[in-house]
């Protein structure tokens, strides 16, 4: 509703989507290229993407996922298809593998993030020597995770990796 008792304008938040006239959560507002979600009801969850050539792990990260305040936005096999849902969807949190069919995550990584700088990534893979870990952390990945030794951190790093807004809203 406007100042002046204006029509009613069903507000619309870039991650939960037409908000109804009866919730709490009505506002929006433009604040640094990012419309955010503000109300006391509301959540917005934590828009993830996952790249991971396995289906297995995909469905296995999604659970995982689902279990908080997450959606997962979209997910790809490929660098080139990665590179292009990850810009096309712009999550909060990418996570990403190292090795994908026809290529790397790096390239991934190096990809989107020069084009934009907003979101993060969490690398999950079962390929982590030492060298590969620091590699990717100095090309900009927020987290690193080994598959095999760290799954059970996985909602956590995602949690910790998102920007503020994203897993504070409340």
């Amino acid at each position: 509703m406007t100042a002046q008792g204006g029509p009613q304008v069903e507000a619309a938040c870039r991650r939960c989507g037409p908000t109804p006239k009866s919730s709490r959560c009505r506002l929006t507002q433009q604040l640094q290229s990012l419309t955010l979600c503000y109300g006391t009801a509301t959540k917005c969850p934590i828009t993830v993407f996952l790249v991971d050539d396995s289906g297995m792990i995909r469905d296995r990260v999604t659970a995982m996922l689902a279990t908080r305040p997450m959606k997962i936005v979209g997910h790809a096999e490929t660098p080139q298809d990665a590179i292009e849902g990850v810009l096309s969807a712009d999550p909060d949190v990418v996570m990403l593998d190292v090795q994908l069919q026809g290529g790397s995550g790096l390239q991934v990584l190096r990809g989107v993030l020069q084009r934009q700088t907003r979101t993060v990534f969490v690398v999950f893979t079962n390929n982590s020597p030492p060298a590969y870990r620091q590699r990717y952390l100095n090309e900009g990945a927020q987290r690193f995770l080994d598959k095999s030794t760290e799954f059970d951190q996985l909602v956590n790093a995602v949690e910790q990796a998102a920007p503020r807004e994203a897993a504070t809203l409340t």
